[in-house]
């Protein structure tokens, strides 16, 4: 049963068996046909809006890209605990159930998914990006990425998004469209399901007499557990506290697995890692409406005209956001 080994930090792991290869290849159908069937159930139907700084705005114009960045960078440290949590929660009771019923197999497998620097391991071996868009002149939006009002907010079509991704592609090779969840409840399901699908590939492959509890067992774990942090990744940084909800966030996402990445990644000035995703953005019928902030300097909407005629799009409307207090 045991073939050649390979070193993963200080313990040797025998390497997969051709069944139980195929056991987790399942895995990787179910998350594949999982987060393609999102995508396209997420993809917008209506306009949406990306808020960002005059800066970030020209960027975005000129190179017609949107950068996605390294959710392990992102401005707010916590955002991805919440999401997180609930699924080690989720693996708590899994554990427990396992030490009450004396399960060796599933404490071997829990047992490094409860370490506290599980994320830290997670992020040694992939990187997930991210970029966010929102609905029309939200005022938190304005003061979270459009420079405290000051900014601006690019309005995208929904066909923009509609042939993001290439044909029939692994999720690994994917940019996936995501909208945020918000409160606990649909995210503890997403996990769950995630979660309840790799134990039952454990369970089959110990009722099948493939894997035992000793070492040859380790090689089935640690590849199950590595395929179901990645959609539990995912569903946490598609999840906020319900105080959110009122955002109505769509996520462009994309992963990198770091030992073999298909995406370039660049790195900013300040060490932060990126991908570069290409958009159309001055293809005539691309962008809704450009909007800036209420607090923006007085000539900005003829600076947003100016640079429109520059690149080509002059026709976009152009409007200001309004004041929190003219919206109520």
């Amino acid at each position: 049963m045991i073939k050649r080994t390979n070193l993963v930090g200080n313990h040797t792991i025998p390497r997969l068996t051709n069944e139980l290869r195929n056991l987790t290849r399942r895995y990787e159908g179910w998350w594949n046909r999982w987060a393609t069937d999102q995508d396209a159930h997420d993809k917008p139907n209506a306009p949406v809006f990306h808020y960002t700084s005059w800066d970030g705005f020209r960027g975005i114009m000129q190179s017609e890209s949107f950068w996605l960045h390294s959710i392990f960078c992102m401005n707010d440290k916590t955002e991805l605990d919440y999401g997180w949590n609930i699924s080690r929660d989720l693996l708590l009771q899994r554990n427990l159930a396992a030490h009450l019923s004396s399960d060796e197999l599933v404490k071997v497998f829990c047992a490094p998914q409860l370490a506290a620097d599980r994320r830290l391991w997670l992020r040694q071996r992939f990187d997930f990006y991210s970029i966010s868009f929102g609905v029309r002149d939200d005022d938190r939006q304005w003061c979270t990425y459009g420079d405290k009002r000051r900014g601006v907010a690019v309005g995208l079509k929904p066909h923009l998004f509609s042939n993001v991704s290439k044909p029939a592609p692994a999720p690994e090779d994917k940019v996936y469209m995501a909208r945020v969840l918000y409160g606990s409840s649909e995210c503890t399901e997403r996990h769950r399901l995630a979660i309840d699908f790799a134990f039952s590939i454990l369970e089959e492959a110990r009722q099948r007499g493939l894997v035992r509890t000793d070492a040859s067992g380790l090689a089935l774990v640690r590849t199950v557990a590595t395929l179901m942090n990645v959609p539990l990744i995912w569903n946490s940084v598609t999840t906020k506290c319900a105080t959110w909800r009122h955002e109505k966030e769509l996520r462009m996402l994309a992963t990198n697995d770091l030992t073999r990445p298909h995406l370039p990644i660049r790195r900013r000035d300040d060490g932060r890692s990126y991908i570069v995703i290409p958009m159309p953005l001055r293809r005539i019928g691309s962008i809704s409406e450009i909007m800036v902030g209420a607090d923006a300097d007085g000539s900005a909407e003829n600076e947003v005209r100016r640079l429109l005629n520059k690149w080509g799009v002059p026709d976009v409307p152009v409007n200001r956001g309004t004041t929190p207090s003219l919206r109520r």
